[in-house]
C-alpha cells in the first residue's frame, strides 16, 4: 500500500492475526496517490486504539492546513467493517476521519 498506485482492491477480510491496522494507516498517510477504491476489513477484531492509526490514514493527516482539498484524489466505493465488533466510539471516529478524507463514499457497510 505504501507506493501502490495500480491496486484498487484490499480485501484483508478474516485475516486473524496480529496485523498491525495502525502500520496501514501509516502507508495510506504517505501514499496519498494510492489507487485503492474498495477495502474490505470484515471479520477482524479491530480495537479503538487500532482503529486511531487506521483512521488516520483515512484522514490524510499531514495535508496542508491551507488546504480544503480531501486527502485521496478518487472516490471510495467499497468499505466494509462487517462483523468487526466496533464499539460505537469506534465507529464515530472512523465516520470523522471518512468525511474527511473523500468527497463520495458510494457504499458503506
Amino acid at each position: 500500500v505504501r507506493t501502490n498506485k495500480t491496486l484498487t482492491r484490499l480485501v484483508l477480510s478474516g485475516i486473524d492475526s496480529n496485523f498491525s491496522w495502525s502500520s496501514l494507516g501509516q502507508a495510506l498517510q504517505f501514499n496519498k496517490l494510492h489507487a485503492l477504491t474498495e477495502l474490505d476489513f470484515s471479520f477482524n477484531e479491530i480495537s479503538h486504539k487500532e482503529m486511531i492509526g487506521l483512521a488516520a490514514g483515512f484522514q490524510g493527516e499531514g495535508r496542508s492546513p491551507l488546504s480544503d482539498d480531501v486527502a485521496f484524489p478518487h472516490s471510495l466505493q467499497r468499505l466494509s467493517f462487517a462483523n468487526c465488533n466496533l464499539q460505537p466510539k469506534t465507529i464515530a471516529l472512523l465516520i470523522e476521519s471518512l468525511e474527511k478524507s473523500w468527497y463520495d463514499i458510494i457504499f458503506w457497510s
